[in-house]
């Protein structure tokens, strides 16, 4: 698998084993990834969460799960998932990392 250059992450880091980044393609949209790393599989994308906030009564939440480098599962949802337990422990309710 080639390694991402992470030219599309605007700001990664490394947290608890695992590279955060974003981006946004203007105010209606904003993206999260997160990546694991390790000397034999190089880096692996685990999950990333896309908010659509071009309408702002139907906020649209889809959060996309990877395994070994393939998409296994994608959920679309209203609920806010930046909450999830998942991301809730790297994200700020205003949807932030915690540690910027």
């Amino acid at each position: 698998m080639e390694e991402p250059t992470f030219a599309e992450i605007k700001r990664p880091y490394l947290m608890d084993g695992m590279i955060f980044g974003n981006c946004s393609s203007g105010a209606a949209f904003a993206n999260y990834y997160a990546y694991s790393y390790s000397r034999d599989e190089g880096y692996q994308l685990l999950r990333s969460l896309h908010i659509d906030f071009s309408d702002e009564d139907q906020i649209i939440y889809t959060e996309c799960l990877y395994k070994d480098g393939e998409l296994i599962n994608t959920l679309e949802t209203k609920e806010n998932l930046r909450q999830n337990d998942f991301w809730k422990n790297y994200m700020d309710p205003t949807g932030g990392y915690l540690w910027q």
